[in-house]
């Protein structure tokens, strides 16, 4: 068996109000996207998680397989709305290494 190469993923959400949302409800809606897109059972397999995200910033790091980045990616990226607000979410790097993603904008 191959072990599965993790991938992290910085991202930041743009939006016109502050979506007042913590990182356990980011992740549902994140989910609801990738399983419309890609469906239940490759959902199951996909096994991603948001490792931090700040409400302020609205900035985060997402974990996942590396067999799943590109369609984490595409998730994100047509993600349009969450709670009725019109949100796009930018990847800003991924990398194989946490260490290697820029540091928030907050620090």
């Amino acid at each position: 068996m191959k072990i599965e190469r993790q991938r992290y993923v910085r991202f930041n959400v743009f939006s016109e109000h502050p979506l007042g949302i913590d990182a356990k409800q980011l992740s549902q809606f994140i989910w609801r996207q990738y399983n419309a897109l890609f469906g239940e059972i490759k959902s199951g397999k996909a096994g991603f998680w948001i490792i931090d995200y700040d409400e302020k910033s609205q900035e985060g790091t997402i974990r996942c397989a590396h067999v799943v980045l590109d369609e984490l990616v595409a998730a994100l990226t047509l993600l349009t709305s969450i709670d009725d607000i019109a949100v796009a979410i930018d990847t800003i790097k991924t990398s194989g290494i946490i260490d290697k993603l820029p540091e928030p904008a907050s620090n």
